[in-house]
């Protein structure tokens, strides 16, 4: 079932030495332990899996690969590594390449980088994470389209300080990516409408999209006094959570979800460039902190509803007050800065400036009225 290359020696382990290659290249399940050859090198020690013509290889583990002296390399071209079934642990001194390769894995730790053979050639290559885990390398699928990472249903994948550079992250229903202190470089997409959460536990800037129209992730989460910005990138999600002391801040690019707070009086968002609200940002029973519209900015929420504590203008920044609600102080962030136009009738629920900080101007639209009821 294999072809041996190089110093091999048994008593139930694979032990490969010095300019040793071991080739599988038959369907079987590994009961034995394989790892690098006592004093060799740490970058010798080589496995290959390849295809044998045109039938399909699954090489299976029962045991872990280089948990005692590390591979130097494994290579899976057209053909599947499959960690899953037994939970098994990888590692390896220079990563795990893959060709039209697949690699399947468990609860055990990969300590290793996963990367593409060639990053010039499409590669159909996959990283499937059948439970849950944590990276423990990086993974480098580059931007071939038809690779990806897969994230099973229910379970939940970790970051912690790894990269991952991929064309997309797969979430299935039930499923949560934590983005922890690696940078992520792909999109981030749900296998079908609504399912999937995504978890910043750091702060960090989009680099690729989250979600698309027609499949929008369940939910986004911002952890406590974290902040996520958007930059030019796009959100489709259900949800936006901002949790105590975190902030969304709203770039050019496409939020489709309710901004929300965890709880009543949390949240920040930071509106830093021309917006217009195609969702609530907050609820009557759960209003958020803040949210604070930059300097020569505006934000427009038209028929959508603003439920925030405080509405903080900068100089020269604009709120345009539809007909949806908008709740909340509207405050200056110095005296005599900001402008507020009324487009619809309305009656204010709160104060718009103080006696020491005044907003520069209010404008109500031809035809419309304010009522200003108890509020100053």
């Amino acid at each position: 079932f294999a072809f041996f290359y190089g110093s091999i020696s048994g008593n139930g382990q694979v032990n490969i030495g010095q300019n040793g290659i071991v080739t599988l290249d038959k369907s079987l399940t590994l009961d034995a332990s394989i790892n690098r050859m006592a004093g060799s090198s740490s970058f010798e020690g080589n496995m290959q899996i390849v295809k044998d013509g045109d039938a399909d290889v699954k090489v299976t583990t029962n045991t872990n690969i280089g948990s005692v002296r590390a591979l130097g390399s494994i290579f899976v071209t057209n053909s599947e590594l499959d960690l899953a079934t037994k939970n098994n642990s990888l590692d390896t001194t220079l990563g795990v390449y893959l060709q039209g390769g697949k690699i399947t894995i468990g609860s055990g730790a990969v300590r290793s980088r996963v990367q593409l053979l060639s990053p010039f050639m499409v590669s159909d290559s996959v990283v499937d994470f059948k439970e849950t885990n944590s990276l423990y390398g990086d993974i480098n699928l580059g931007s071939d389209p038809s690779s990806f990472v897969n994230v099973s249903s229910n379970k939940d994948l970790s970051t912690s300080t790894y990269n991952i550079v991929s064309s997309a992250i797969k979430l299935n229903s039930g499923s949560t990516l934590n983005v922890c202190n690696g940078t992520i470089n792909a999109k981030i997409l749900a296998q079908e409408d609504g399912v999937g959460e995504v978890n910043f536990s750091t702060s960090k800037t989009l680099l690729q999209d989250i979600g698309e129209i027609t499949k929008k992730i369940s939910l986004v989460t911002v952890s406590a006094n974290n902040i996520l910005s958007n930059s030019d990138k796009n959100i489709y999600a259900n949800e936006i959570r901002l949790s105590l002391g975190s902030a969304f801040n709203l770039g050019v690019g496409v939020f489709s979800g309710n901004i929300t707070g965890a709880s009543n009086g949390v949240g920040k968002v930071d509106v830093t460039q021309n917006s217009s609200l195609v969702q609530d940002v907050g609820t009557d029973a759960a209003k958020l902190n803040l949210v604070e519209i930059a300097t020569n900015k505006s934000l427009s929420n038209e028929a959508k509803n603003l439920y925030s504590t405080e509405v903080k203008l900068n100089n020269g920044s604009i709120l345009n007050v539809g007909s949806g609600v908008v709740s909340g102080a509207i405050t200056a962030a110095a005296n005599n800065v900001g402008t507020v136009n009324f487009t619809e009738t309305k009656t204010l629920n709160a104060d718009i400036g103080s006696a020491n900080q005044k907003v520069d101007s209010v404008n109500i639209a031809t035809g419309k009225s304010l009522t200003n009821s108890a509020q100053n």
